[in-house]
């Protein structure tokens, strides 16, 4: 390769870089619901007694997603997405990590204690973060590597503290993705 056509190379990445950034600014919202939500979850199950905090969960999912898409199906889209291509290959790379750390207990650990699974999706979630980061930034990776750290270090928690430390850990981490990026748009 020539260096102009590597040159060429590493501009086009940094394009793809910045486009990406700027598609996932546009999120900001969703990941500020998705944080108190979380929250809403992990201190739900202290909260409510033992027959209700068996719903709290699914609860919270059916709110969240309804939330998240219903405005994308009242306006047709959602936010704009300059690199669809890429957007789209992202999305199918969380969809697969997500749908595989969700079935990694149930296959594996057959009946996983609560305390357990409270720590392992925020790990899992820090996983994700990550390798999304590498195309979105360093702060999404920061944000991962401390879910990662949180889900790991909650293991040695008793449980109501565990449940509160990941209700404040995960729900703001998340809270503080939706804020950074609400605050790339601003500057964009």
């Amino acid at each position: 390769m020539k260096p102009e056509e590597a040159l060429e190379q590493v501009a086009y990445m940094r394009r793809l870089v910045n486009q990406s950034r700027i598609t996932m600014s546009g999120f900001g919202p969703y990941f500020i619901l998705w944080g108190v939500l979380w929250i809403v979850g992990y201190l739900g199950s202290l909260w409510f007694p033992g027959g209700v905090r068996d719903y709290v969960w699914p609860a919270i999912y059916v709110i969240g997603f309804g939330a998240s898409f219903w405005p994308a199906l009242r306006r047709g889209s959602g936010p704009s997405v300059p690199t669809p291509a890429l957007f789209k290959k992202l999305s199918w790379l969380s969809l697969v990590l997500l749908v595989g750390a969700v079935a990694l207990p149930f296959i594996f650990f057959q009946k996983p204690e609560q305390h357990t699974v409270n720590a392992y999706y925020p790990f899992v979630i820090g996983l994700i973060y990550v390798a999304q980061g590498i195309f979105y930034g360093g702060t999404i990776i920061a944000i991962g590597a401390w879910l990662i750290v949180a889900g790991v270090a909650s293991l040695w928690m008793p449980w109501p503290l565990q449940s509160q430390f990941l209700a404040l850990a995960g729900g703001g981490s998340l809270i503080v993705t939706g804020l950074v990026l609400r605050r790339q748009v601003s500057r964009e």
